[in-house]
């Protein structure tokens, strides 16, 4: 039985395995290569995936990457994209942890850790090119969940015009505390809270402290069930959000006001008091006079 293999099906196997063994530099799509090994995806190779590595066995990984040299500051694995429409939203790194047991296993799609107590498990951040600051360092949706200390950046040298809070009561008064319900109807793959919630409104808070108030863009289909080898659709909405944790100092500075205005009052009861008992010392003396 022979077969039949057709002129550009013939081509593209060629284009896909050239070879190019210049100073040892092996490319595969490419008669060039500018690396060791380089791999050129000459639009034969199919747009799912340029290159895979499976695992099949029992153990081991699929794919590593290591630098063993003690002296090499570069990364072991680079993942980085330069997609330029708004069609999809690409990822420099994605991972996708799949369970195929019939029960349940606590799978990670991505795991970071560091084996240095002075180094970092993972790390997110954002190049803010001077646009809309509508975009996140990082983004969770559904449960977060962690230990040990949570700290935000509080040091005095990044800090400038440093000011007393003034008018705390007034400030607290104006706000709108509130419970409510996530929209879990409209917004099912947000990982939106299912239970009562208390809060306040961004959009009331906004009118007596914008600054803590922002405009940002959250993905609406974040926690919807993903496929391999697929594009992620960009389905994102601008949302009102807040810094719950900035209202805590004007709490704080709004105890303290209350408390003075509290000390004020006990003051001037206990001068009345003081009062009052003179004037009853007194009233008795001349009681007593009178008999």
């Amino acid at each position: 039985m022979k077969t039949l293999i057709d002129l550009k099906t013939l081509t593209g196997l060629l284009i896909l395995f050239t070879f190019s063994f210049t100073q040892a530099q092996v490319g595969i799509g490419t008669t060039t290569p500018a690396y060791t090994f380089q791999v050129v995806n000459t639009g034969n190779i199919g747009a799912t995936s340029l290159a895979e590595s499976t695992n099949s066995g029992t153990d081991g990984v699929s794919l590593s990457g290591f630098n063993s040299s003690a002296t090499n500051p570069y990364n072991a694995i680079e993942g980085v994209t330069s997609y330029s429409g708004t069609t999809f939203t690409p990822a420099g790194v994605f991972g996708l942890a799949i369970y195929g047991g019939s029960g349940n296993s606590n799978t990670i799609g991505v795991f970071g850790s560091s084996n240095e107590w002075q180094g970092t498990g993972v790390i997110g951040s954002r190049f803010n090119s001077g646009g809309p600051d509508q975009g996140w360092g990082g983004q969770f949706y559904n449960d977060l969940g962690y230990t040990g200390f949570f700290g935000a950046i509080s040091d005095e040298r990044t800090k400038k015009n440093i000011t007393q809070i003034n008018g705390a009561l007034s400030i607290i008064s104006q706000l709108n505390p509130v419970t409510y319900f996530y929209d879990y109807d409209k917004y099912p793959y947000m990982g939106l809270n299912t239970e009562m919630e208390y809060g306040f409104i961004a959009q009331e808070v906004r009118e007596v402290l914008p600054e803590i108030v922002r405009d940002k863009n959250l993905n609406t289909n974040a926690t919807a069930e993903i496929k391999p080898k697929q594009g992620i659709s960009n389905s994102h909405e601008q949302f009102v959000v807040m810094d719950y944790t900035r209202i805590i100092p004007i709490l704080t500075k709004a105890i303290k006001e209350q408390q003075s205005l509290i000390d004020n009052q006990n003051s001037k009861i206990q001068d009345l008091e003081d009062k009052v008992l003179l004037l009853e010392s007194k009233l008795n003396v001349l009681l007593e006079n009178q008999d």
